[in-house]
């Protein structure tokens, strides 16, 4: 394995308050000694427990409060909005993650972590994520300094490292007034983090009123399942299925079939985050049953960790002697964006 993507895991030797679905006890924050901490893969995230809190944190300000689910009853997406406002709002993340999803045919499941700073440079993240595919061990590692995303993929012996020019990115976006198109929704975070991904769901789906919910173990959610909009739906659509000019909002079930019908939220009661994200299809690929429910992938983080800093070296990425591909170009027309 080359040495950039090896790993050594040390404590911040600062602790936190680890909360396991009601319980506490005291825990130790990691991070990485090494300029790119270990990584790992998979196409979806997933993770099986509860959340962290940093000893350190700040006291929650007036407006970062937590109204109680009834507040949004009558306008629902505000409820995804306001938890959007609150993760914009925390210096730094960090939580390990579990994920599983359907890819090449294939279940497939791993886990790795999620680190997140704001920084004078920008947004700054790392995604680390491994898991097996017939036998081989995958990696996928994504890192941004604030200016450049580094891409990282190993399957099996075939590898590859490309590079995504955010500034340009950015760019773009505000030409088309922040919008990317409905082929941008990923669902695991890339560029732009956990912040990015919450907010194309807000973008591509009408959510209903949360409810009260508990995720395995008991630990208190309120969960809000989201349709997609029909002025996003109809571009995804084959022309015989969109019905332009009809009134009518599309027929979801003509998506490709790594694409869902549906997502289903799972917010902290008490910090809105987002512990659980589900994509789901109604009807299995290829199945003619429409009544199926079919979870196609699932992501869920644990010991997540507020307002700890982060040494800046865990988001530098040196390739070295890898050759890598520049991919703005291709990562812009991915998103419907002008080149």
């Amino acid at each position: 394995m080359p040495e950039a993507h090896k790993s050594v895991l040390r404590s911040f030797g600062r602790p936190g308050t680890t909360r396991f679905f009601g319980k506490s006890r005291r825990t130790v924050v990691m991070a990485s000694t090494h300029k790119t901490v270990a990584l790992v893969a998979v196409a979806c995230l997933v993770a099986r427990a509860p959340h962290t809190k940093s000893a350190q944190a700040a006291a929650p300000s007036p407006s970062d409060q937590i109204a109680p689910a009834t507040q949004f009853s009558d306008s629902p997406q505000s409820f995804l909005q306001h938890a959007i406002r609150l993760v914009e709002g925390r210096r730094s993340i960090s939580a390990r993650v579990w994920q599983r999803a359907e890819l090449f045919g294939k279940q497939l499941e791993g886990s790795g972590i999620y680190l997140e700073q704001h920084s004078d440079e920008g947004l700054q993240l790392r995604l680390e994520l491994k898991f097996p595919l017939d036998g081989e061990p995958c990696l996928l590692l994504q890192v941004c300094n604030g200016r450049y995303l580094w891409r990282y993929e190993k399957f099996g012996p075939t590898a590859k490292l490309g590079r995504i020019d955010t500034l340009r990115v950015l760019q773009a976006l505000d030409e088309r007034g922040g919008t990317a198109g409905p082929n941008g929704l990923q669902p695991w975070p890339g560029w732009g983090g956990i912040p990015r991904l919450l907010r194309a769901l807000d973008r591509d789906f009408d959510f209903s009123p949360p409810r009260v919910a508990e995720l395995p173990g008991g630990f208190p959610t309120l969960r809000a399942e989201g349709r997609w909009k029909p002025d996003r739906l109809v571009p995804l659509l084959p022309e015989s299925k969109a019905a332009p000019g009809q009134g009518r909002a599309g027929d979801p079930s003509a998506l490709p079939s790594h694409m869902p019908h549906r997502v289903v939220l799972d917010l902290g009661r008490d910090d809105l985050f987002p512990y659980r994200i589900e994509f789901r299809r109604t009807g299995g690929v290829d199945s003619t049953d429409t009544h199926r429910d079919q979870l196609i992938a699932v992501m869920e983080l644990r010991e997540v960790v507020f307002n700890v800093p982060i040494a800046r070296e865990v988001f530098h990425y040196d390739p070295g002697t890898l050759e890598y591909t520049e991919q703005t170009d291709r990562f812009l027309e991915s998103l419907g964006l002008p080149r």
